[in-house]
């Protein structure tokens, strides 16, 4: 991203779908991660995340998993009321 208009766009489609991946290098290779949100009756609440060197990451594997997952969670907090 390079402009306040990239981070708006980018934003947006974050939140149209529920998730993000993002990928980045550091001293140990590239990672991927990828994250949803963990809601409350009050809202975001937390992210569950998951993290993986590129070259292993398979979206197609992690980004539906990471949703579920999010969604079981929030369901839970939801439904007894926790996180507030």
């Amino acid at each position: 991203m390079h402009t306040a208009d990239d981070l708006r766009r980018s934003l947006a489609e974050v939140r149209r779908g529920e998730y993000a991946v993002a990928r980045r290098a550091d001293t140990t290779g590239p990672r991927t991660t990828a994250a949803a949100p963990v809601r409350s009756r009050d809202g975001v609440v937390a992210a569950l995340s998951v993290v993986a060197p590129t070259p292993k990451f398979d979206s197609a594997a992690y980004v539906p998993a990471v949703r579920a997952t999010a969604r079981a969670i929030s369901r839970q907090l939801q439904s007894t009321g926790a996180a507030r």
